[in-house]
């Protein structure tokens, strides 16, 4: 049986098709983005489809060799190597304020501490509070100036940041005061993405802010 469809491009509005694709990618880990393969295949999504934004997770897991210790310095060159590569593209990434580097986690014996895919291979992705939040602010503070000082205001007001990824995973449920955030205008440059200026104050309860 023949079917005849009449389209009529004169009469019927059109609508624009948005390319939401071109957006965001999803990729796996912070650290992949200095792997030449990764880069590659990226500078090859962006090219051919236009790929404005990517998220990824763990940008302070271990594997980035952030906080070998607890206390300052930070070591921010995988974290640079990563962020430079997409600026150089115009890619504003989804900025994952996590997960736990190890020195800071609360638990003790490695072999309690909780990784959310099992501490297998190269990802280090450790979904544990800190032992101290005094410690944990510190270091996002450090992270955010860090950026500010090598990006600038501009090109750091096109990304987004992300305070942890699904709290859920954490043992016990959402860790609330990890998420917590709020303005710290004494100790925060004014520029600062609100994400990055971490309360180090411990709400008793209640939902995180937004961000």
């Amino acid at each position: 049986m023949a079917v005849s469809i009449d389209v009529n491009l004169q009469t019927s509005p059109i609508a624009a098709f948005p390319h939401y694709w071109k957006t965001c990618f999803g990729s796996g880990h912070a650290q992949l983005g200095t792997r030449v393969d990764w880069r590659a295949q990226l500078q090859r999504v962006h090219t051919e489809l236009g790929l404005r934004g990517i998220r990824m997770h763990g940008w302070l897991d271990d594997d980035m060799s952030v906080a070998p210790n607890p206390d300052p310095p930070f070591y921010f060159y995988n974290v640079d190597l990563v962020a430079d590569f997409l600026v150089s593209l115009g890619i504003a990434p989804i900025f994952e304020v996590d997960y736990m580097p190890r020195s800071m986690a609360k638990c003790k014996d490695p072999s309690n501490c909780y990784y959310v895919f099992h501490n297998h291979g190269g990802y280090k992705g450790l979904a544990e509070p800190p032992a101290d939040y005094e410690q944990w602010y510190t270091l996002v503070l450090t992270l955010g100036r860090h950026l500010l000082e090598r990006f600038g205001a501009a090109t750091l007001r096109e990304w987004r940041f992300e305070v942890w990824n699904e709290p859920g995973w954490w043992v016990g449920g959402v860790d609330y005061p990890l998420m917590q955030t709020r303005p710290r205008a004494r100790e925060a440059p004014p520029d600062l993405p609100r994400a990055l200026q971490t309360s180090r104050e411990r709400p008793e309860s209640g939902p995180p802010a937004r961000v």
